[in-house]
Parts: structure tokens; C-alpha cells; sequence
């Protein structure tokens, strides 16, 4: 079965990630694969200061190989990012726009307007990190902005993430508040291994609202290939997660 990982990243040495998070797109590819994922996107984070001329050149070799796509960070209260993003979505296998408010240290709600405006402008999808009562990106209040643009697909990372990284419901929550059925949860972080929450997703929203991710390089991808091909859900909803969703919201 074909197995798309929406959030995964590249992340060269620096200072502001942990050790754990390093790594080139040989590390990404080599632990995709073992764990059966077939393909990986990997999000660009943009306020992480890397020079531009940097990451096109990281850009450059990941969309030569076939196993990748990308999405491009963007990062609404940084000018400099408004045109360079830009220009990242003009190279081919760039499905989406990724935005990190608390790397970037703003607020979604106050960003959202001019985030989905950038998005429809572009014609990608958002995937922004999203988590539970966060100062910078409630899933909930993500939602609220989703609900004024109902042409922009909105995927809330990290199914579970709270503060406190206990089980909360919160993103499930938050996709049920979507009124124009454009928002979708990516199950990339560990929460989602507590016992039920992803079965719970399934039956609360459909499957048709959940994508898969690892969050790779950070976390061990066949974890989250397990809990998936062993959930309690039907065949055709472990689909739909691995790669019908991807396929039909990314266009790969």
C-alpha cells in the first residue's frame, strides 16, 4: 500500500533544534522506508533563520528525488518571507504552505485572515502546527479561521498535542467546529499512540479527515506506520490516513 508521511522535515545542524531533529534527506528517505512509507513530504519552516539561498539549494535536491515533495514555511509577520515563499511555490512538487506561529512567535488568530489569504492567492493547502490551549495556535481558534476562507484546505498538525502532552480531544473537537468541511488533523505526533484516539477520530469525523504524518526525523517512523495498520478501524479508513486523503488534498 502506498504510505504518503504529510509532516516530515530536513533539518541541517543548528542551534535551534534538538539533536534528535537533525538530519538530511538520506536520514528522512532511510527511515521512510524501512517503515514501508512510500512517500514523504517534507515541510520547510521559515522562521528557522537559514539563508535562502540555502534551503532553494535543499529544495533543489529533494524535489529531484522522487520519494519527496515539499511545502513551503511562510511566515506571515516576516516581509522577507512573503516573496520568497512565493518563489519556493513556483518550483515544481510544492503541495502545500507550511506555517509554525510558535517558532515564529505570532498568534494564528490574529494571522489567520492574511495566512488563508496567501494560501487562496497561491491555490495550496495550509498545514500549521497546532496544539492544545497554545498561546500561539489552539486548534479551535485556528478552525475560527478557517470558517471565513471555505477555499482553503486547512491541515491542524499533531492529533492529541497539548501542553501538557496528554490524550485531549481537542483537534477532534476542532475539526467538528469546521463548518465548511476544509479543516483535517495529521496524526504525526506521539499522542496519537494512546490507546483509542485515533479509533476515536475515525468515528467521530470519518476517516476522510485524518492524514498521516511522523514528524520524522524527530520521532521512529514505523511507530506511527504500527498504530495506523493496527487500529481497530476498517481497511478502507487505514486507506483513506495513509494516502487516499493526502492524494486527493496535496494532488500526489
Amino acid at each position: 500500500m502506498r504510505i504518503i508521511d504529510v509532516h516530515a522535515h530536513y533539518v541541517p545542524p543548528n542551534p535551534f533544534s534538538p539533536k534528535g531533529m537533525i538530519g538530511d534527506e538520506t536520514v528522512v528517505k532511510q527511515g521512510a522506508l524501512r517503515a514501508g512509507i512510500t512517500d514523504s513530504v517534507i515541510l520547510h519552516v521559515a522562521d528557522i533563520p537559514f539563508p535562502d539561498e540555502m534551503v532553494e539549494g535543499i529544495v533543489k535536491i529533494l524535489i529531484a528525488d522522487p520519494h519527496f515533495y515539499v511545502m513551503a514555511g511562510f511566515a506571515p509577520q516576516r516581509p522577507d518571507s512573503w516573496d520568497f515563499t512565493a518563489k519556493l511555490l513556483q518550483y515544481p512538487k510544492m503541495v502545500g504552505i507550511k506555517c509554525h506561529p510558535g517558532f515564529g512567535q505570532y498568534v494564528f488568530r490574529e494571522q489567520g485572515d492574511v495566512i488563508f489569504e496567501f494560501a487562496k492567492q497561491h491555490k495550496r493547502p495550509i498545514l500549521s502546527h497546532g496544539q492544545v490551549n497554545a498561546w500561539c495556535c489552539d486548534v479551535i481558534e485556528c478552525v475560527e479561521a478557517a470558517n471565513r476562507h471555505p477555499e482553503v484546505n486547512l491541515i491542524l498538525a499533531h492529533l492529541g498535542l497539548s501542553s501538557a502532552h496528554l490524550t485531549s480531544d481537542r483537534h477532534i473537537e476542532a475539526v467538528r467546529r469546521a463548518k465548511h468541511g476544509n479543516v483535517y488533523i495529521d496524526c504525526s505526533f506521539l499522542n496519537t499512540m494512546y490507546v483509542g484516539l485515533l479509533e476515536k477520530a475515525v468515528r467521530i469525523l470519518g476517516s476522510k479527515f485524518i492524514l498521516f504524518g511522523t514528524d520524522s526525523p524527530g520521532h521512529n517512523t514505523s511507530i506511527f506506520t504500527e498504530t495506523v495498520r493496527t487500529a481497530n478501524i476498517s481497511d478502507s479508513d487505514k486507506e483513506d490516513i495513509f494516502h487516499g486523503n493526502a492524494e486527493r488534498l496535496l494532488g500526489i
